[in-house]
């Protein structure tokens, strides 16, 4: 279900409406700091449509996002993931997934270089940093079978192979084709399925896709889509000029280790290997490892932003780890590179990419907006906005309908608009009207002020929830509230770190002035609410203001806590109606009773051993 109709919950966000004021006066650089991870899908997906290149540090986090995006936008705004093919340059022993990566990057940037744009593409930054074939020669790239098109079997398995398509007797993984008669079997690089072209003559009379292990078709299509399956594109001349180039490399490293005395195996190694490359680049042909050569078969090569429009906005989730993972990701590739040159397997015709001038470079060209749970941008980055804002994730309840409940009231009690996004509404109706609650249609949490407090339920599917104190705004998924296995497993292993009479906290929401606290290093003080503080940012930096929970202890002493450190804090809940002891700042109280629970624990855990063992040395017990 599209939950475009929720966007508008975040309409009296400050941070939104900065960034969204920053960005229309044309401002390069905008940097929003504090922002949960799960709502950021939700801040891109409420600004002004206009192209967005948005870069994460993996696979796994670009995927998530699209996969949220898809439910947040409106059906018409085309989302789209660019994998890296960092593989294919490693690698000498293609896989199928080596393949369909490819073909689906190649759909992608032929559909780019012929203007066929999606709103926003996704992407990491080891995909940013590679170098790709002009816009002018990919856009070439791409075959379209239709029905009564009228084209010769010859030619197109020409073109195939051309295109990085081996022939084989099945067309049974993809980059594969196969011919019997007048019937050709092609695979698709991109595709998640093959497709039997079926000619009378010249003319193509049907297509239909089939199944690649039974063989059998399935329905009808009307035109299938073949794209390239190397990235790579090349003509006689440039395979020519790089198979010369290759052979002038070869015979100056031949040289270079012979003068050097270097082992005789490893120098034939070296002529035998490479020489086989040569002879295939001299031959025109595709084959495993051909991307090695991709800058001498493309000397004007350019990076994936020179395929994008001039005002994409270049998007950085956590620029930081962006950076970091590029970084290593080209690093491991570099030395695997030079471990295999070392061994006389390959030669060296460039080094690889280096991540950080390939995001200058894109940061250059482009206007950028850093998303980052803290101030960690880019080094050479200097933004022009620097944007402020609170926020945490979504408490986890794990199944628990009475903390839910619980905290469900207190938000509301706190004036904050709370919308629960679930697959199992009428679930949830049910916790809340056991213990009193009640739900306020949608439409009620878009009034302004107090009149748009409440809960209301929302039937859809999100991964992840997040708390907006600045407006404020609590939303919750099936994830927070129900849980998974891997939540359960988490929650065990975090209940043995957590205190004893405390209560996570992931908001600013879940505590008020007034409530005892519990500090994972000072023990129980008074929590007495937020107040901001000046401090030094950094030698040779002015001093930047940020914001702090003060707890009071015993003794009138005062702890700032800085609101990223939040985890540290949990709300007392004790175990008896008393009121507890405020600790005194400074004293080892709190660390001897924490270390005598630890010793309690251990002696504990010793007594059951032995008991344990006495039972299985007693008669009839296994």
């Amino acid at each position: 279900m599209n939950l475009a109709h929720l966007l508008p919950l975040l309409a009296s966000w400050p941070a939104l409406a900065a960034l969204q004021q920053s960005l229309a006066e044309g401002h390069r650089a905008v940097h929003l700091e504090g922002a949960p991870i799960a709502a950021r899908p939700w801040l891109l997906a409420s600004l002004p449509a206009r192209p967005l290149l948005i870069v994460t540090w993996s696979l796994k986090e670009a995927e998530a996002l699209i996969e949220t995006l898809h439910i947040l936008l409106p059906p018409d705004r085309k989302v789209t993931l660019l994998p890296d093919s960092l593989s294919l340059l490693l690698d000498d022993e293609e896989s199928e997934r080596d393949v369909s990566k490819a073909g689906r990057r190649m759909a992608l940037l032929v559909g780019l270089a012929q203007s066929e744009r999606p709103d926003i593409l996704v992407t990491t930054g080891v995909a940013l940093g590679q170098r790709l074939p002009p816009p002018s020669v990919i856009e070439k790239r791409h075959i379209r079978v239709s029905v009564g098109d009228t084209l010769s079997l010859d030619a197109l398995s020409t073109r195939l192979g051309a295109f990085g398509y081996t022939r084989e007797d099945l067309a049974n993984r993809p980059g594969t084709f196969a011919r019997r008669g007048d019937i050709l079997d092609i695979f698709p690089a991109h595709s998640e399925q093959p497709y039997r072209i079926d000619l009378f003559g010249d003319d193509v009379e049907s297509i239909r896709p089939f199944d690649p292990e039974s063989q059998l078709s399935q329905g009808k299509a009307e035109q299938v889509d073949i794209f390239p399956a190397h990235e790579v594109a090349f003509t006689r001349d440039s395979m020519a000029s790089a198979s010369a180039a290759v052979k002038k490399l070869m015979a100056e490293e031949v040289k270079r280790r012979e003068k050097a005395g270097e082992d005789a195996e490893r120098i034939e190694r070296l002529q035998d290997s490479v020489g086989a490359d040569i002879a295939r680049l001299s031959q025109g042909g595709y084959f495993a490892g051909i991307e090695r050569y991709l800058t001498l078969l493309h000397p004007d090569a350019v990076s994936l932003t020179d395929y994008l429009p001039a005002d994409t906005l270049l998007v950085f989730d956590e620029p930081s780890q962006v950076r970091s993972h590029a970084n290593l990701a080209w690093e491991e590739a570099e030395k695997n590179l030079e471990s295999r040159a070392v061994r006389g397997e390959i030669v060296r015709t460039h080094p690889v990419p280096n991540s950080d001038d390939a995001l200058k470079a894109a940061t250059r060209s482009r206007p950028t907006l850093l998303f980052s749970l803290r101030d960690r941008g880019l080094p050479w980055l200097a933004p022009d906005i620097h944007i402020q804002t609170n926020g945490a994730p979504a408490e986890k309840f794990m199944g628990r309908p009475a903390p839910l409940a619980e905290a469900l009231d207190t938000y509301v009690k706190n004036g904050a608009r709370v919308a629960v996004i679930s697959a199992q509404a009428p679930r949830i109706r049910g916790i809340l009207a056991e213990r009193g609650g009640t739900e306020v249609p949608v439409e009620t949490l878009l009034k302004p002020g107090v009149a748009g407090r409440g809960v209301a339920l929302v039937n859809g599917v999100l991964s992840a929830g997040f708390r907006l104190p600045d407006v404020p705004l609590v939303i919750l998924t099936d994830s927070e509230v129900f849980g998974d296995a891997r939540d359960a497993i988490k929650q065990k292993k975090l209940q043995k770190k957590e205190f004893r009479d405390g209560m996570r906290l992931t908001s600013l929401l879940d505590i008020k002035p007034g409530d005892y606290v519990v500090h994972l290093y000072h023990g129980i003080g008074l929590y007495q609410g937020l107040t901001r503080r000046t401090v030094p940012a950094g030698v040779g930096l002015p001093s930047v203001e940020r914001e702090f929970l003060m707890v009071s202890y015993d003794g009138n002493d005062k702890l700032y806590v800085p609101v990223d450190q939040l985890d540290r804090i949990q709300k007392y809940i004790g175990s008896g109606e008393g009121t507890p002891s405020v600790h005194k700042l400074g004293s080892q109280e709190w660390l001897k009773a924490t270390a005598r629970a630890q010793r309690q624990v251990k002696e504990m855990a010793g007594e059951l051993i032995k008991l344990y063992a006495a039972r299985q040395s007693l008669p009839g017990c296994a």
